[in-house]
């Protein structure tokens, strides 16, 4: 049986609260690009109530992966996708993670990478205003910037879809 790598390699040592949070902006997110309210995610079979929703939402209390993924089908959300953007709206492990990049977002910024160039090239090239970049490939825009991918990485994580 292969060893198991360290944990530095391993975590992300995201704080739960933080992630928590940052699921709960995703599933309000998907919550109303259905139009639901609040009262919408209350079913009598799987329990919970209006205020329980909406203490997952401000991520003032996490919840468990079965009932995550429970909201996920309900919601008919993707699961992978809600986490990676969870994920991502944390800035933590940004160099480690597929990022969506709302280069809209990234025009209005000050660019002090100076990748506007890079995103009007991109936007000429994905017309919805939005890249998925895996982490390769921030690796060798990081590359081609002269730039630290970890800075890259970090730089493009704050521009995540809304």
């Amino acid at each position: 049986m292969p060893e198991l790598a360290t944990a530095a390699a391993t975590t992300l040592d995201i704080p739960e609260l933080v992630l928590a949070e940052a699921i709960g902006v995703e599933l309000r997110r998907a919550r109303k690009a259905k139009g639901w309210d609040h009262k919408d995610m209350v079913h009598p079979d799987r329990g919970g109530s209006v205020r329980l929703i909406m203490l997952y939402e401000q991520g003032k209390l996490p919840m468990s992966m079965a009932r995550f993924a429970e909201f996920c089908v309900f919601l008919d959300a993707d699961p992978s996708t809600v986490m990676r953007r969870a994920i991502q709206r944390t800035g933590y492990a940004a160099d480690r993670i597929t990022l969506e990049v709302d280069l809209h977002a990234l025009l209005q910024d000050d660019d002090p990478l100076f990748l506007h160039p890079w995103a009007r090239h991109q936007l000429n090239n994905h017309h919805g205003g939005y890249v998925v970049l895996s982490s390769t490939e921030v690796y060798s825009l990081s590359q081609s910037q002269a730039r630290v991918h970890l800075e890259v990485a970090t730089y493009l994580a704050q521009f995540c879809r809304d």
